[in-house]
């Protein structure tokens, strides 16, 4: 079983007025504990906007990443790895789940 998978995963950046920009193209990759991944191309090539859809940081357009086989498109960044939690009871009790990490 992959820990990380990614299933045709696609990114399209669309603004008005101007035709829509494909960043991302159907990527397809399976990573298993342990394996080490390095992405490598041109400027521009989708490399970080990949990484920031994993991370939960943009928006998937189309496709799926999969983290343990569970799939979280559309769940909070600070979940991706975690099994899902009910949802908080109060907005003040919403920010425990992403504590900000101190800058030393």
């Amino acid at each position: 079983m992959a820990e990380l998978a990614l299933r045709e995963l696609r990114k399209t950046y669309r603004s008005r007025g101007r035709p829509a920009v494909d960043a991302v193209r159907g990527i397809d990759l399976e990573l298993r504990s342990g394996e080490l991944l390095g992405l490598l191309g041109p400027s521009g090539c989708g490399k970080s906007t990949t990484l920031r859809m994993i991370a939960g940081l943009e928006t998937v357009t189309g496709g799926d990443i999969l983290v343990g086989g569970a799939s979280v498109v559309g769940r909070p960044a600070c979940t991706h790895g975690s099994p899902p939690r009910p949802a908080a009871s109060s907005a003040r009790a919403s920010w425990r789940c992403c504590r900000p990490v101190p800058s030393w």
